[in-house]
C-alpha cells in the first residue's frame, strides 16, 4: 500500500487552516473587508426622507416658473442688518423689490414672474455686488404660491395702494409703520415711464368712508433736490395715482 510521504504533511496541514480561515471570514460580520449595510435606505440614493441631496428642499418650487402674487423669502447673509430675513410679494406687474439692506427703503427691482428661482437668486446677487456689497451671500425662496401668499395677509393690515398705467402695487404697512409719499416711491425704485412730478394722492376718509379730493404732489422735486417740506405721511386706505410721461418722437 502507497503511504503519502511524511515531508508533505506539514503541507496538508496548512493547507486545512487556510482553508478553515477563508471560510470563517466569509461568515463573519465584523470583517472589516466585507461592506457595511447602509443604516437607512433613503441617504444611499439622494432621494429619501430628509438626508436628500436638495436639503430637504420641494424640488416643485426650484423647477417651477413664479407667477404674479407668488411670496418669496429673501435674506443677505452679509447684512449687518438682517434678523430672520424678510417676505417680499411678486407684484401684478410680475416685479418683486428686493431690499438691498432690512432696515433700508433702496431697493432692487426685479423681474420675478416667469423666471426660476435660481435666476431670480443669480441676478439679485450679481446686482448687489455691482453696487452695494464685496460678496453678497443671497437666500430666496417660496412661502406662498400665488394667491395662497396674498390670503394669507390679514384683511385688517393697513395698506396703501398704488396705481397707473405703469404700476399697480399695493405697500402693507407695518404695525405702526410711519411711511411718507416719497419713502413710498423710494422703495417703489424706478419707473421709467411714470410721471412723477405730477402725482396724485386720495386721501382715505376713514370716518366718512369715502376718498377725499386728489392732492397733487411733486414727488419727482423731492426725490432730486431732497427737500421735503412738501411731503406727507400716508395713511391706511391711501390711494396713489400715477400719471405716464407723454413721449416725443
Amino acid at each position: 500500500m502507497k503511504m503519502t510521504p511524511h515531508c508533505n504533511l506539514p503541507l496538508l496541514i496548512l493547507s486545512g487552516i487556510l482553508a478553515f480561515q477563508a471560510a470563517s471570514q466569509g461568515s463573519n460580520p465584523t470583517n472589516p473587508n466585507t461592506p457595511a449595510e447602509s443604516s437607512s435606505a433613503t441617504t444611499g440614493n439622494g432621494t429619501g426622507g430628509t438626508n436628500n441631496a436638495t436639503g430637504g428642499k420641494n424640488l416643485d418650487q426650484e423647477t417651477r416658473d413664479l407667477k404674479v402674487h407668488d411670496g418669496l423669502s429673501f435674506t443677505i447673509l452679509e447684512d449687518p442688518n438682517r434678523s430672520n430675513g424678510g417676505k417680499i410679494e411678486i407684484n401684478e406687474l410680475g416685479d418683486a423689490k428686493f431690499p438691498i439692506t432690512a432696515t433700508g427703503s433702496e431697493y432692487i427691482n426685479i423681474k420675478a414672474a416667469g423666471r426660476r428661482l435660481a435666476d431670480v437668486r443669480r441676478e439679485i446677487k450679481q446686482r448687489l455686488e455691482e453696487e452695494y456689497y464685496h460678496v453678497a451671500t443671497v437666500s430666496v425662496d417660496v412661502w406662498g404660491i400665488g394667491t395662497t401668499a396674498s390670503a394669507s395677509q390679514n384683511a385688517n393690515t393697513p395698506k396703501v395702494i398704488v396705481y397707473g398705467k405703469s404700476i399697480n402695487q399695493t405697500i402693507f404697512l407695518k404695525e405702526n409703520e410711519k411711511l411718507t409719499l416719497s419713502e413710498a416711491f423710494a422703495r417703489i425704485g424706478h419707473l421709467e415711464f411714470a410721471k412723477l412730478s405730477k402725482v396724485e394722492v386720495f386721501r382715505w376718509d376713514a370716518k366718512a368712508q369715502k376718498l377725499l379730493p386728489a392732492i397733487t404732489k411733486n414727488v419727482k422735486k423731492m426725490l432730486d433736490s431732497g427737500d421735503l417740506s412738501e411731503d406727507i405721511e400716508l395713511s391706511d386706505g391711501d390711494r396713489i395715482k400715477v400719471l405716464d410721461r407723454g413721449i416725443n418722437f
